[in-house]
């Protein structure tokens, strides 16, 4: 295969050297023959012409020379290249729709590719081999990703036969000390992470191996691109730098260039020593850290392999039954290998939606095609007829349905390339709010890749259907009669009325699929919490001191403080087993101090509040929320019941063992998941926190937030150097919360603005089109008494019972695909009014515009004149 490239390559790009040596060939072998002759006893002349006679027709031996070359089979492909490019010019509307309607479809989804293959199925090599993560997975196929320092140091010692390099990494949040209090996001590392990151420090150097165990009296920091510029501001001299975390003094010892790109979604900013961490946590009294093991495989290891190297080690996590093993999975993506799952899992609707935005278009083009192919009836006609083969003439009308949507591939990549990094940082805005910045993902050769072959399927699947409908056999015999001004008709008219249909079913799908998720998006930015989280800050600490609740509650633009067990809007407090009036429930607990309500400004509806001797004490009191109120005594007045917190069912919690009265009644807030709505089963318990007590600390800012933020950092750097104090507003938090409807807002916005465009432009042509193309009939008709009025009527009608059609299988479709998205996505209401009316009404209001204008046009215009454009 190899060799004959070679030759057609050579004999095409050296055309005129090979046909120089084919005639001097034909030449030499004529006059040899002539001469042979000659010789036998035959005049010149004879000879001559009896060598001619045997050689036979040259032109014929220069064709078949030409076709073992493949020369023929390329001349024909470019003579049918060059003939749909002129047929694309001579139908300029045609050729424009279809590029619009292909490029969206086709970029959208080489978007959508793109960004699923960064996150979850690209390759990552690292220093030339394979790379890999080590989980510890049980006989349940239960896994976790994180090892004590022993765990991880036994898989390092064991896989040394597997892995060309393996090393511990575990996720630092450091405070971050400058002229205000901050945090800084990293990682601890081996020394060996290095080795195969990529790309040489910009400067300075990396870690080494001595660094993992051996604590330097000044230990060193090595910071990434992104830290270079958001720790230092991107100083041209950082080495030597000092920098604060979390009360020690470290020295940025290297930094890394931009192009040593790690393989997680969020890019570290820093790396230090494992020796750094074990150090830090010591100080600092935080839990044992958790580590990551991951690595790059030997050549010739196969992740199986390596897994069975590791099968003799067993590990028990804490208060789990079941033993685990160590297993290899290959790192791909920026994700973890468990996150990785979960997202495959949620890309599937995703996926389908989009390759349905494809579907659509492609029905659309397919009855443009389809119709198009009518004006063209008579040439093929006779093309057949003239002894071309059909399977000739099927090629040609494929070549042409293939360069348009080539064509369309190549105009919508650089469209798709340049909407990828905008679109990601839209999604990660709330994440960048957090300081932290996403790695950047970008098109690569994969994306043309992906775009190119989606365009040939597409090119195929709109083409190849009016290609063999234009040449049927029958075609001919029907072309001719009436001195060859007959029609031949293409099939029955059910085919393009059923592709009309079709493409009004899906694209009322899409359309409102893609409309009530972007209104579900919508109405969740809209929804109230119970309280301003704009103006309640989180202090940003873990670990209160009475030092610091002092200093905070003496600093000017605070009006309040409190703490709290648990953040609200930041998740699940602490759900613990309880009895109440006889029966069990599962409610959620917040330990609290005497503060809190009047900081966050939630009314008590009924009661009291707490006091502070009560915080200061074990008093087996609580404050249920209206919504629990209603929810556990329905009937009954709540003041003063008792619920009975169980300690066999709940050993940890806000809550100790007991019986718990409640004493007062306050108002209903979101404190879980801002879209399960208000909390139904919140109970506030009282408590007093200090350094032993981990607790979150908010005040309510008054007057401007940012000059309080600012405030607050100060405060932390002087009262907990060595905590990380990352002030910010509970808004924040609501946002990361509404982060993943923002996505899909934005991706229903993608599909819902491809598809609308798709099913408007597409609906318009092809309804425009085919009422065009009854010009004729329209034309007979008036000469026979039909008045404007009712041939418009008539092809109103007409479209007007394809949409019908359309609406009614679509209808069902959606509404199906409404309870599904409703049971699975949570806060997600399933049936939107707005979008189940508006779309299909857009849909209808589309194809009659795209039936009236032509009929219009066609009714004004005198019979005799439509007859003779027949």
């Amino acid at each position: 295969m190899r060799r004959r490239l070679r030759l057609i390559w050579r004999a095409w790009f050296g055309r005129a050297v090979f046909e120089a040596d084919l005639e001097s060939e034909l030449a030499f072998h004529l006059a040899e023959r002539r001469d042979a002759l000659v010789e036998a006893g035959g005049t010149p002349e004879d000879a001559a012409r009896q060598a001619r006679l045997e050689l036979g027709m040259l032109e014929s031996h220069k064709e078949a020379c030409r076709g073992s070359r493949g020369l023929l089979a390329l001349e024909s492909l470019l003579g049918d290249l060059r003939y749909a490019g002129r047929g694309l010019r001579r139908s300029p509307g045609f050729t424009a729709t279809a590029l619009l309607v292909l490029g969206v479809s086709i970029g959208a989804n080489a978007l959508f590719f793109t960004v699923y293959r960064a996150y979850v199925s690209k390759g990552a090599p690292r220093g030339g081999g394979r790379a890999c993560d080590v989980v510890a997975r049980d006989r349940t196929g239960a896994e976790r990703d994180s090892f004590s320092r022993a765990e991880a140091n036994e898989i390092v010692a064991a896989g040394a036969g597997a892995f060309a390099s393996a090393y511990l990494t575990a996720e630092v949040r450091l405070a971050l000390r400058q002229s205000t209090q901050s945090a800084a996001y990293g990682r601890a590392v081996s020394a060996s992470y290095f080795r195969g990151l990529g790309g040489r420090p910009r400067l300075g150097r990396s870690l080494i191996r001595e660094e993992d165990s051996v604590q330097a009296e000044v230990p060193g920091v090595v910071l990434s691109d992104s830290g270079w510029k958001r720790l230092l501001g991107a100083d041209p001299a950082p080495l030597g730098r000092p920098l604060i975390l979390s009360g020690t003094s470290f020295q940025v010892i290297g930094v890394l260039g931009p192009e040593a790109a790690d393989f997680e979604a969020l890019q570290p900013q820093l790396w230090i020593s494992l020796a750094a961490l074990e150090s830090l946590r010591s100080r600092n009294l935080e839990d044992p850290p958790t580590y990551g093991v991951r690595g790059t495989l030997l050549p010739g290891i196969s992740i199986e392999q390596a897994s069975g190297v590791l099968g003799g080690l067993r590990f028990r996590e804490a208060g789990a039954d079941e033993q685990q093993s160590p297993v290899v999975v290959e790192h791909r993506g920026l994700l973890s290998a468990g996150d990785a799952p979960g997202i495959r899992l949620a890309a599937v609707p995703v996926f389908l939606a989009f390759a349905l935005v494809l579907f659509v278009a492609c029905a659309n083009l397919a009855n443009l095609s389809l119709a198009r192919v009518a004006a063209r009836e008579r040439e093929i006609a006779i093309r057949l007829s003239l002894g071309a083969g059909r399977a000739r003439v099927v090629r040609q009308l494929l070549v042409e349905s293939l360069v348009l949507s080539i064509l369309a591939a190549l105009i919508a990549l650089p469209f798709c390339a340049g909407a990828i990094l905008p679109l990601q940082r839209l999604a990660m805005r709330p994440i960048e709010a957090l300081g932290v910045d996403p790695t950047p993902i970008s098109a690569d050769g994969w994306t043309v890749v992906i775009a190119l072959s989606l365009s040939v399927i597409a090119g195929l699947a709109f083409g190849l259907g009016p290609a063999l409908q234009v040449t049927r056999r029958d075609l001919v015999v029907r072309a001719g009669g009436e001195g060859g001004r007959g029609r031949a008709r293409l099939g029955p008219i059910t085919l393009r009325r059923s592709l009309l249909v079709l493409q009004i079913a899906l694209s009322l799908v899409l359309l409102v699929v893609a409309s009530s998720l972007g209104r579900n998006a919508s109405r969740s930015s809209l929804q109230q919490v119970g309280f301003d989280a704009g103006r309640i800050l989180d202090a940003g600490s873990s670990r209160p001191s009475r030092e610091l609740l002092r200093r905070l509650a003496a600093t000017p633009g605070i009006a309040a403080v409190t703490t709290t067990s648990a953040l609200p809007l930041a998740g699940n407090p602490g759900r613990q087993s309880v009895r109440v009036a006889g029966r069990s429930e599962a409610l959620d607990f917040r330990a609290v101090d005497d503060q809190f309500f009047g900081t966050l400004e939630i009314p008590l509806l009924r009661g009291r509040s707490f006091v502070a001797a009560e915080a200061g004490s074990t008093a087996r009191v609580a404050v249920v929320s209206a919504a629990t109120a209603r929810r556990l005594w329905p009937e009954g007045d709540a003041l003063g019941q008792e619920i009975q917190v169980l300690a066999e069912a709940s050993p940890t919690g806000p809550a100790t063992a007991g019986h718990y009265e409640v004493v007062g009644i306050s108002g209903d807030v979101m404190s879980d998941w801002f879209f399960q709505g208000t909390a139904s089963s919140a109970v506030y318990v009282p408590a007093a926190f200090d350094e032993r007590a981990p607790a979150n600390v908010l005040v309510r800012a008054q007057g401007d937030s940012d000059r309080v933020l600012d405030s607050l950092r100060r405060v932390c750097a002087v009262a907990a150097p060595s905590a990380i104090c990352e002030p910010a507003p509970l808004s924040r938090w609501l946002a990361l919360q509404r982060a993943p409807f923002d996505v899909a807002g934005s991706v229903a916005a993608i599909l819902g603005g491809a598809a609308g465009l798709i099913s408007c432009v597409g609906l318009f042509g092809s309804v425009a089109f085919q009422v065009t193309r009854r010009r004729r009939e329209l034309g007979v008709r008036g000469a026979l008494g039909a008045t404007p009025a009712r041939l418009v009527g008539s092809v109103l009608m007409g479209a007007a019972s394809a949409v019908l059609l359309g609406l009614a299988l679509g209808l069902p479709l959606c509404a199906g695909l409404s309870v599904f998205l409703g049971a699975k996505l949570p806060g997600i209401v399933a049936f939107d009014g707005r979008s189940y009316g508006v779309v299909p009404l857009l849909l209808t209001t589309v194809a009659l515009l795209a039936a009236l204008l032509p009929a219009l046009r066609a009714a004004r215009i005198e019979p005799r004149t439509a007859i003779d454009e027949g």
